[in-house]
């Protein structure tokens, strides 16, 4: 019965981006409009990569248990995600070993794939770190390279850094909030085998694995978390209208983690060519 239910999480509170749905792309662009002081408009999205933990695999489920170390000394899983700006994840996927870096790993998934092939439309992006810099240019938006930039340079860094934050704070709230990813996943990279009595290695199994499948479910509980949340905070506020938001308990305002906003700076940026046709 427990992998039954964690195998069913996703598909009951699914991840899905939007891709053909222009009014909650407006929506996220919103969202991340408002995070930087209106300095970034048609934002979508903040992508980057995150390693989890895993046991040394055994040989009968992965020969090639090497594949799976990596650089920072662990063996690991390479999950690469998309998150909103209320950090709930947007596109989730799970397809590289440890020691897969970020650019091949997008490149693996169907996100990759669909940035590459142009689905996501004009004029809309999302933020990467330098990684992913030269997939898919007019949709990935990275950072200038190089250190002492000139002002509109640095400050665009500045808020393209700021856009990004978003999706390393869904990895600490979600690694806080779940206590089995701040530790090796003990469980199988295999999924249960579909027939019963089967000793074959290579019997039908379940897709994706449970290492896969339990980190899956855990992103579509966070997402929950933080939706249930937002709703309380919004009920909260209608039903106490004359209140400020300083007054708002400390539990909604910890668990929404939605409410602070970027420092504008006063100088103009320099933006990347590819974002100054979308903007």
């Amino acid at each position: 019965m427990y992998w039954e239910c964690i195998y069913a999480l996703p598909d009951i509170l699914p991840i899905v981006f939007p891709w053909d749905d222009v009014t909650a792309l407006d929506a996220l662009a919103v969202d991340f409009e408002k995070r930087s002081n209106g300095t970034l408009p048609n934002c979508v999205g903040a992508l980057d990569g995150v390693p989890i933990e895993i046991q040394k695999p055994f040989e009968s489920e992965q020969p090639d248990a090497r594949s799976f170390y990596n650089r920072k000394g662990f063996f690991s899983l390479n999950a690469q995600c998309l998150c909103n700006a209320k950090r709930q994840f947007t596109f989730v996927s799970i397809e590289a070993k440890g020691n897969t870096n970020d650019s091949l790993a997008i490149l693996m998934s169907t996100l990759g794939q669909d940035l590459v092939n142009g689905k996501l439309p004009s004029p809309f992006y999302i933020m990467g770190d330098e990684a992913y810099k030269g997939i898919a240019p007019d949709s990935i938006i990275c950072p200038y390279p190089g250190k002492l930039l000139e002002a509109k340079k640095d400050n665009f860094n500045y808020y393209q850094s700021i856009a990004r934050n978003n999706v390393e704070c869904s990895f600490g709230i979600l690694f806080r909030r779940f206590g089995v990813l701040r530790k090796a996943l003990t469980v199988s990279l295999l999924g249960d085998k579909f027939i019963e009595g089967d000793a074959s290695l290579d019997a039908p199994r379940k897709t994706p694995g449970h290492a896969v499948a339990l980190f899956m479910a855990c992103c579509s509980l966070h997402n929950y978390s933080i939706a249930s949340m937002c709703l309380a905070m919004m009920k909260y506020q209608s039903a106490h209208p004359s209140r400020s938001m300083m007054m708002v308990p400390a539990n909604l305002m910890m668990s929404t983690m939605t409410l602070s906003y970027t420092p504008l700076r006063t100088s103009c940026l320099a933006m990347p060519s590819t974002m100054e046709k979308a903007i």
